[in-house]
């Protein structure tokens, strides 16, 4: 599989020339080398509760499809659903069935996949096991896990191919921006109000195979 240059989200872009500073010369150098692509990279872990760290370039219209898709492939059946904004503490629903999780989601997808300041996720904790997949801000995803097989599978299947030495946005000087949502002029402050209300209406996890 060919590495294709990556889609940026909508609320994601380099600087221009007019929003920085004269010294901000030798950093525009740097922006203009850079190779960010499709792509993942795989990394063995030394921490405990998960074996490896998988990290994603997936093309910003296609981020919810894989997240989804990652979600199915590895979070067990009760899952916690994760939100949160750039540069601050995420906010973590409560123990639900992971299609719930999902769910509460689901109707944000587009702000989820192209504001430049909202994060999210869901993961599963127990026994010092974890299972977590993330979308950063700037919107690659990042996964802890036992089951990188599964992972790799599922990547491979939406032609997202290994680069090892892939770069990420995040690597260089950039811009967020929140986009307008459902008529408001600030998107990532509704859809994080919201989420929050509905994290408190989630039903239960399901029962434990071993209660």
């Amino acid at each position: 599989m060919k590495a294709e240059p990556l889609e940026f989200p909508r609320g994601v872009r380099f600087p221009r020339k007019d929003e920085t500073p004269a010294r901000f010369d030798k950093e525009f150098a740097r922006i203009a080398k850079a190779r960010i692509t499709k792509g993942f990279v795989e990394k063995k872990s030394e921490q405990s509760g998960y074996s490896t760290v998988i990290e994603a370039n997936i093309h910003a219209s296609r981020v919810w499809k894989v997240f989804r898709d990652l979600v199915n492939a590895i979070i067990p059946e009760a899952a916690a659903p994760i939100v949160g904004i750039k540069d601050e503490e995420p906010v973590f629903g409560p123990y639900t069935t992971r299609e719930a999780a999902l769910a509460v989601l689901e109707p944000y997808r587009e702000p989820l996949q192209h504001d430049g300041f909202l994060e999210f996720g869901i993961i599963f904790q127990l026994r010092g096991h974890t299972e977590e997949v993330f979308v950063t801000n700037v919107k690659f995803i990042r996964i802890w896990t036992n089951l990188p097989d599964k992972i790799v599978a599922v990547l491979t299947r939406h032609g997202i191919p290994e680069v090892q030495d892939l770069q990420f946005i995040d690597e260089y000087p950039r811009v967020s921006e929140a986009l307008p949502f459902d008529g408001q002029t600030s998107g990532w402050f509704p859809v994080l109000e919201a989420l929050k209300s509905r994290f408190q209406a989630l039903p239960g996890p399901p029962p434990r195979p071993d209660a």
